[in-house]
């Protein structure tokens, strides 16, 4: 038995089978996780992770991003951040839904641990970003996320 399956209507991504976590980003009671709209954490055995977007109600991903061993996860109402560890560097993945649907807002080369402040309505997440041969010394990338909703 293979530890990895195909996407339908995929081909080219293989999903992993060993799911360690689930973020639903909306919040209806009693509705089963496979029907709502989520992202999910994937263990690989020839990688180390992959992020994948569900739409609600879809049995097959439409956002797949490959990633490395996780050393952070933060999660809030429609987006999630994975901060991750490579070598010398560590990426984050930055993804949230539109309009009911995943998008990977970024993936950045980080260096060191990002900050993350919350407000009301607005969470601030910041990356510095890694110094190539001196290159982007001091230099960081911002988001504003929204907490909830599109």
């Amino acid at each position: 038995m293979t530890n990895c399956i195909f996407a339908q209507n995929k081909t080219d991504h293989v999903l992993c089978r060993t799911v360690l976590g689930v973020y639903p980003v909306d919040s209806p009671r009693f509705t089963p996780f496979a029907s709502r709209a989520r992202f999910e954490i994937r263990s690989c055995p020839n990688y180390n992770t992959q992020l994948l977007g569900f739409k609600a109600n879809a049995r097959v991903p439409s956002l797949i991003e490959k990633g490395d061993e996780i050393v952070g996860v933060i999660q809030k109402g429609t987006w999630i951040v994975l901060q991750m560890s490579a070598g010398i560097g560590m990426p984050t993945l930055v993804a949230r839904f539109r309009k009911g649907e995943p998008i990977l807002l970024g993936r950045e080369e980080g260096d060191d641990g990002i900050r993350y402040t919350e407000g009301a309505e607005y969470a601030i997440l910041t990356i510095p970003l890694k110094n190539i041969l001196g290159f982007r010394e001091g230099q960081r990338k911002v988001y504003r996320l929204k907490s909830y909703g599109d």
